[in-house]
């Protein structure tokens, strides 16, 4: 064993690990420190290839990796070792005078010596081959289920490119970063839930090793800094932080100066990037600088059960209407952000906090990653809780986010069919939905209202002519007018509109909703 001291400036080094050309069982590494900045530490193998890293502070995951081709941990990617030099780089943010630790490794542990060397770990935290295997495509399998899926479950096919509507989450964490379930109890809950994919948006941090949930899993990862969250969803796994932006982190002299801009233009234009829980105190979008250009929804119901939420999302849909009424296309997308175990409530929640609560379901020609992302990005999503909506615009021929090229005046049929269960997690749907309203808005006012009954269909026609700049969505609000459903718009522009800073907009929404 090894032990080296660290600064909290940049710095790179290469380990002598093992014989060069030997093929060892495993290697770990462990950071002891109680120095409580920000650290991060990247290792890399003798060829090059990305391995893993240690992320202290940021996230809540033990500060040690281990890598091997048997076995290896939830932030290690599964290798095949050799020894030789591997290159760590390691970036903080810089604190005058600080020493952030000890760092130590090891090679060619056997796995029952992990716990002596590594300390207590969580259940889940150490995979193996037996129960890992690479899910970001489609398996044979999974198409299997989906095709002899009851005739009650079948996806909603529309006529449009022959798309199907698929149930997802956004939004989710396991104890990969902060979260509370392991691995197994989150494939419960996704089974439970019958979802069709998932985002696990782990803190600053990814699963390299695609762990299968009993769904489709979104490379995916929330970027956590100061002044705001933000989803990147579609990324390389090994590029949750890259070389550019290890070197970024150590410009800066306190962790107050992460600038969101300069690290979210390294996922453009591949990623499909969401601003996270924009108005929920404390961890609500403080970047004034944050360059609207640079998102591509904004969620508009996060983490519904917590105490906050409810103001927090409402708001976020009256801005998001704001913007559409200036103009600004950015669409809504949903996350459940459940940190919790199943049977976990907030103070005095009625419901659990659970993936797929809300839901965002997804058009798209297949459920394979690149596919949902791809139409995602285009706004092509309905988020709700507690009920499924299914949208039929002109018979299946417009979908929601859908942009409409009007020649001359066009007829738009909007019909909206809603089922509901009768029990949702233990309460009767009817209490849950008492008094609940379903609306038709369009340029940005309620055009049409109505109250939820179950087994009725919703319908409006709209005439649209060829100069008009329009814009319509559906929605649906509980009996005390908080959002619990929210379709993308349709609409028509005859010229864009170039977006501006975060601070200009909202400096601009609250006075009109002061």
């Amino acid at each position: 064993m090894a032990t080296i001291k660290l600064t909290d400036d940049y710095e790179e080094l290469d380990l002598k690990i093992g014989k060069t050309g030997d093929v060892l069982n495993s290697v770990i590494l462990k950071l002891d420190t109680t120095i409580t900045v920000p650290l991060y530490l990247y290792l890399y193998a003798p060829n090059g290839d990305y391995l893993g890293g240690i992320w202290n502070v940021m996230t809540s995951m033990p500060t040690c990796l281990i890598l091997g081709s048997s076995f290896w941990s939830l932030n290690g990617k599964r290798s095949t070792l050799t020894g030789g030099f591997y290159r760590l780089v390691m970036t903080g943010i810089r604190q005058t005078g600080l020493s952030t630790g000890v760092l130590s490794y090891e090679s060619d542990l056997s796995l029952e010596d992990c716990s002596r060397f590594a300390g207590e770990l969580p259940a889940g935290f150490i995979l193996t081959e037996h129960d890992v295997q690479r899910v970001e495509r489609l398996t044979k399998e999974q198409e299997a289920i989906i095709e002899h899926q009851s005739a009650e479950d079948q996806l909603v096919a529309v006529q449009t490119a022959g798309m199907k509507l698929f149930k997802g989450d956004f939004h989710s964490h396991t104890f990969f970063s902060d979260g509370h379930m392991n691995y197994a109890e989150a494939s419960e809950v996704i089974a439970a839930q019958r979802l069709d994919f998932i985002a696990l948006t782990e803190h600053n941090a990814i699963d390299l090793n695609a762990c299968p949930f009993g769904a489709v899993v979104l490379p995916s990862f929330e970027l956590t800094l100061p002044k705001g969250h933000f989803n990147i969803h579609g990324i390389p796994r090994d590029a949750v932080i890259s070389e550019t932006s290890i070197h970024y982190l150590n410009t800066l002299q306190s962790i107050d100066a992460l600038e969101a801009n300069r690290i979210l233009r390294q996922y453009q234009p591949n990623a499909f990037i969401t601003l996270n829980h924009m108005f929920m105190e404390p961890w609500h979008c403080q970047d004034s600088s944050l360059d609207m250009q640079l998102i591509d929804a904004i969620e508009v119901i996060c983490d519904p059960t917590y105490p906050t939420a409810a103001q927090a999302n409402d708001r976020a849909i009256r801005f998001l209407d704001f913007l559409w009424q200036k103009g600004v296309r950015i669409f809504g997308v949903g996350g459940s952000d459940s940190h919790n175990c199943r049977g976990e409530y907030y103070e005095s929640a009625v419901l659990p906090s659970i993936y797929g609560d809300p839901a965002t379901y997804v058009y798209s020609e297949s459920l394979e990653a690149d596919a949902l992302l791809s139409n995602a990005s285009l706004g092509r999503m309905i988020v709700s809780r507690f009920v499924k909506l299914n949208v039929m615009i002109n018979a299946g021929e417009i979908l929601p986010g859908q942009w409409l090229k009007i020649e001359a005046n066009k007829t738009i049929q909007y019909t909206v069919t809603i089922d509901w269960p009768d029990v949702y997690e233990g309460i009767d749907a009817v209490e849950l939905l008492r008094d609940a309203k379903c609306q038709f808005i369009v340029n940005g006012a309620v055009s049409e209202q109505a109250t939820l009954v179950k087994d009725r269909v919703y319908q409006m026609t709209v005439s649209v002519n060829a100069t008009q700049d329009f814009w319509m969505r559906f929605g649906i609000i509980d009996g005390s007018g908080h959002v619990i459903a929210y379709v993308n718009p349709i609409y028509s522009r005859r010229e864009s509109v170039p977006r501006m800073t975060y601070n200009t907009y909202l400096e601009e929404f609250d006075n009109i909703n002061d």
